[in-house]
C-alpha cells in the first residue's frame, strides 16, 4: 500500500509550514493551489527540482504525530541497504534525538562512536569524504539541547568538542563536513519558521490519501461489503474521518469497530452503538485494552490514574519521552504489561525511555484521571494550566474532559474501571458553561478579533459536540438567533460539530457560512437541520451545482426561509434545476435570492425562468455578474415580465447586455411589482435609449441605475433625466 503522500514545499519556503498536524483537511485545501506544491517519493528527497538549482543537502521531513515519520526513515535506510536508492551514499548514520539527549558536550567523532563503536578504526577515513555520507536525525522536537538555527554557533572540525545542538546546526549549515547530506524529522505542529529557513528543502508527510484510507479499511476487515459499511460510517463522522490520514489512528478506529461486531455484518440499529466522537473512540480503545488484561478494577484505576497524572505533567512541560525515574516518581512500574499497551519502550538500556503509542492518548488519559481520582483543586489547576498549553493540546484536553462528562461515553469504561466521579462532571460542565458565556459576550472591535472570536466559537461547538449534551448546548447558546461563521475555513471536524449545534439548538434563525470554503459534501450534513432557518448565507464557497441537490432537500419543506445567498459560487449545471424546482414550489417562501457571480451561463436562463415562472414569494433577485446573454435570455425576461411575478428589486449588473437585448428589457414594464432595476456596467449604447425610455414610462419603477454603460451623448442622458418630470419620484442613476 502506498501509504505516504509527501508534499514538497519550495526551497526556503516563504509560506511556512502549517502549525498543526491534525488539520490534514485544512492543510490540503490551503496548499492545493500553490504552484510550488509537489508530490514526491523517497527517491526525490535529495534530487534537484525545477523549484531551485542544485541538489538539496539538508531536508526536513515534517508530519503529524503517528503519521509515519520514523517509518519513512526506516524505509529509506532499508531501501538504501538493499541497493534500491541513493547508492552514492557510502555511509548512513542514524541518530534519534532521544539518544542524543543523554550526551553532553561531544565532538562529531565521539557522537558517532558512542552509537557506532565498531567504526573506531575506520572513522577517520570515512569522514574524509563528506559527500558520500548521510546523517539522519529523528525527532527534532524531542531534543533537550539548544538548537538555534537563527543565530547559530558553528564548529568546523570533526574533533572539536561542542554542545550537541552546535554540531547538528553545523552539519545542516555545511560549516562542518561541507558536502555531507542531512535528513531530519520533526512534528509539524512544532515547526517554526526558524527551522524551515535553515533547510534547503522541507517536505511534509501527508499520511493516507482518501483512496488509501478506504483501502486500509478494506484490508483490515477483509470483506468488502462490510468494510464499505464501516468506512462510509466513519467518513460521515468528521470527528473520526478528520484524523484517518494518520495510519496509527486508522488502525485504532478499525480495532474499536471490530470489537463491536461478532459477525461481519452491520444492521441499521447497530450504528447507534458506534463511536461518534473522538472521546467515544478513545474510551472504546482503552476498554478494549483493559478487556484483554484480566486485572481487577482497582489495579486498572491505580495504573491509569498514575499514567494520567504523568501524561498531564508531560503535556504541560512539553515532555514526549519519560525515563524510568519519571515513571517511578508517579508510582508506575516500568515492567507492567498493561503499561506497555499504552506506552512504547524506546532506546536500549540503560537509557530506556517510554512514549505514548497512540495519537491523543496523553490528552485522553490526562482528562480521564480527573474522573478516576477527583480532586477539585487538581481539576481547577489543570483547567487553568490548559490555557498555557501549546500546539492545541488545551483544546484536545478540554474536549476529552467534556466528552467524558457524557454518561453513555463513560459507560464503556465502567466494567473495567468501576464508577467514575460525577462531581467532575458538574465541575467540568460549569467551567465550560462559564467559558462559553465569556466568549459569547466578548466585544469584538477589529476584523482579526472577529475571526479569532469565530474560531473560538467553533472550538466551543466542538466541546459541546464531544459532550453530546443538547441541554448544555441550549444553556450555552441561550436564545441565540444568529450564527455568523463567515470567513473562517471549516474542516470536516468543524462541520460535524456545527451540525450537532444546529440539531440541538432550534432557536437559530440566521446562519452565515460565507467564505467558509467547506466542501459541498458537508452541506449534506446540514441539509436536514436547515428547516427552521429564515436567513442562509453560503456565498464565496466555490460550491458547484452538486450542492443544489443538498440545498433543495434542505429547503423544500422549509416554510420559514426568507433569504438565501449563493453569490460567488459555480452553480451552473444540471442540478441547478433542483434548486429552481424548489423555488417554483407552492411551499417556497423565499423573498430574497442572491445569485451574484454564481457562475450561471446561457442555459441557466432556462432553469431560472422555470423557477421564477411559478414563484409567488420572491421580492428581490440578484443575477449580476453572470453570463446569461444568449437566445435563452428571452425566456428569462418573459418569466420576469409576467404579471404574476412579484419581484420588486432586480439586479442585472455586468451581464454583457448589448443593444440587441434592450427590446427584451422593455418587456419588464409588464411586471407591475418591479420598482428597482439595476442595469449598471453593461454594454448598451444610445441605441437602447428609446427602449429604456419606454420601459420607464410604462412601468412602476421608482429607481433605475444605468451606470457604466455606453450612453455617451449629452442629448440621450438629458432625455433620460427629463423622464423625472413625466414620472415624479423617479430616480435615474447614470454617468455624467
Amino acid at each position: 500500500m502506498d501509504m505516504m503522500v509527501v508534499s514538497k514545499l519550495h526551497r526556503r519556503s516563504q509560506h511556512g509550514v502549517v502549525e498543526s498536524g491534525v488539520k490534514h483537511y485544512s492543510y490540503l485545501r490551503k496548499h492545493i493551489t500553490f504552484i510550488n506544491l509537489e508530490c514526491i517519493s523517497l527517491k526525490m528527497l535529495f534530487r534537484g527540482s525545477y523549484l531551485f538549482d542544485g541538489v538539496p543537502h539538508s531536508v526536513l521531513i515534517t508530519g503529524a504525530p503517528g503519521v509515519g515519520k520514523t517509518t519513512l526513515l526506516k524505509t529509506f535506510v532499508c531501501e538504501w541497504v538493499n541497493g534500491k536508492i541513493y547508492q552514492r551514499f557510502s555511509f548512513v548514520f542514524f541518530f534519534r534525538f532521544q539518544e542524543l539527549n543523554t550526551m553532553g558536550k561531544v565532538s562529531l567523532e565521539t557522537m558517532i562512536l558512542q552509537l557506532y563503536p565498531y567504526l573506531e578504526d575506520r572513522l577517520p577515513s570515512i569522514l574524509k569524504y563528506p559527500e558520500k555520507i548521510l546523517f539522519i536525525f529523528d525527532g527534532l522536537e524531542e531534543s533537550i539541547h539548544q538548537i538555534d538555527f537563527i543565530s547559530p554557533k558553528f564548529c568546523t572540525n570533526v574533533s572539536q568538542v561542542e554542545n550537541m545542538g552546535t554540531i547538528v546546526v553545523s552539519l545542516v549549515g555545511q560549516s562542518l563536513m561541507k558536502g555531507c547530506f542531512v535528513l531530519m524529522t520533526m512534528e509539524t505542529s512544532r515547526v517554526k519558521r526558524r527551522h524551515t529557513t535553515a533547510f534547503t528543502q522541507v517536505a511534509e508527510i501527508m499520511g493516507f490519501s482518501p483512496k488509501n484510507k478506504k483501502l486500509y479499511f478494506h484490508r483490515y476487515f477483509k470483506k468488502k461489503a462490510f468494510s464499505d459499511q464501516v468506512f462510509s460510517y466513519v467518513k460521515d463522522i468528521g470527528a473520526l474521518y478528520n484524523f484517518c490520514f494518520i495510519p496509527n489512528f486508522c488502525w485504532m478506529v478499525c480495532e474499536v469497530f471490530s470489537m463491536r461486531f461478532t459477525q461481519e455484518t452491520i444492521n441499521p440499529q447497530d450504528f447507534s452503538l458506534l463511536p461518534k466522537t473522538l472521546t467515544q473512540l478513545l474510551a472504546g480503545f482503552v476498554s478494549k485494552i483493559l478487556s484483554n488484561r484480566k486485572q481487577d478494577k482497582s489495579h486498572n484505576r491505580k495504573l491509569l490514574a498514575s499514567i494520567g497524572w504523568m501524561a498531564g505533567y508531560g503535556i504541560s512541560n512539553e515532555i514526549f519521552a519519560f525515563d524510568e525515574q519519571v515513571l517511578a516518581t508517579f508510582g508506575i512500574d516500568s515492567t507492567s504489561e498493561l503499561l506497555h499497551q499504552f506506552m512504547l519502550e524506546t532506546n536500549p538500556p540503560p537509557n530506556v525511555t517510554f512514549r505514548f503509542l497512540h495519537p491523543f492518548m496523553p490528552e485522553f488519559l490526562a482528562a480521564l484521571v480527573h474522573y478516576i481520582n477527583y480532586s477539585p483543586e487538581k481539576l481547577y489547576n489543570s483547567l487553568e494550566k490548559a490555557n498555557t498549553y501549546k500546539y492545541c493540546c488545551d483544546e484536545v484536553f478540554i474536549s476529552f474532559l467534556c466528552g467524558l462528562s457524557n454518561k453513555s461515553t463513560r459507560s464503556v469504561l465502567r466494567p473495567y474501571l468501576g464508577k467514575l466521579s460525577s462531581k467532575s462532571i458538574t465541575r467540568v460542565v460549569k467551567y465550560v458553561s462559564a467559558w462559553l458565556i465569556q466568549q459569547s459576550n466578548a466585544e469584538v472591535h477589529k476584523l482579526e478579533e472577529f475571526r479569532n472570536n469565530q474560531r473560538r466559537c467553533l472550538t466551543m461547538f466542538y466541546y459541546l459536540y464531544e459532550a453530546r449534551d443538547k441541554h448544555l448546548v441550549r444553556e450555552a447558546l441561550g436564545s441565540c438567533r444568529r450564527l455568523n461563521l463567515s470567513s473562517v475555513s471549516l474542516t470536516p471536524l468543524d462541520c460535524t460539530a456545527l451540525a450537532f449545534i444546529l440539531e440541538s439548538c432550534k432557536d437559530v434563525e440566521e446562519l452565515d457560512l460565507g467564505s467558509c470554503k467547506f466542501h459541498e459534501e458537508y452541506l449534506r450534513k446540514f441539509a436536514p437541520l436547515l428547516h427552521d432557518l429564515k436567513d442562509l448565507r453560503l456565498g464565496f464557497n466555490k460550491l458547484t451545482d452538486l450542492s443544489c441537490i443538498y440545498l433543495a432537500s434542505a429547503i423544500r419543506n422549509n416554510t420559514s426561509l426568507r433569504m438565501l445567498d449563493l453569490s460567488w459560487n459555480d452553480l451552473s449545471g444540471p442540478h441547478f434545476s433542483d434548486l429552481m424546482d424548489v423555488l417554483s414550489s407552492p411551499t417556497c417562501r423565499i423573498e430574497e435570492l442572491w445569485l451574484d457571480h454564481a457562475g450561471l451561463i446561457e442555459t441557466s436562463a432556462i432553469q431560472l425562468a422555470s423557477g421564477i415562472r411559478n414563484n409567488r414569494s420572491l421580492r428581490k433577485l440578484n443575477l449580476s455578474r453572470n453570463f446569461l446573454n444568449g437566445p435563452h435570455f428571452q425566456g428569462l425576461m418573459k418569466a420576469l415580465s409576467s404579471p404574476t411575478c412579484r419581484i420588486e428589486e432586480l439586479e442585472l449588473c455586468e451581464i454583457d447586455l448589448t443593444d440587441e437585448y434592450a427590446p427584451l428589457l422593455k418587456t419588464l414594464s409588464k411586471n407591475i411589482s418591479l420598482t428597482h432595476l439595476d442595469l449598471s456596467n453593461n454594454k448598451m449604447s444610445d441605441a437602447s435609449g428609446r427602449h429604456l425610455k419606454e420601459l420607464i414610462l410604462k412601468s412602476r419603477l421608482k429607481e433605475i441605475s444605468i451606470y457604466l454603460n455606453r450612453m455617451m451623448s449629452r442629448e440621450m442622458r438629458q432625455n433620460l433625466r427629463n423622464l423625472r418630470v413625466e414620472r415624479p419620484g423617479l430616480a435615474v442613476y447614470m454617468d455624467g
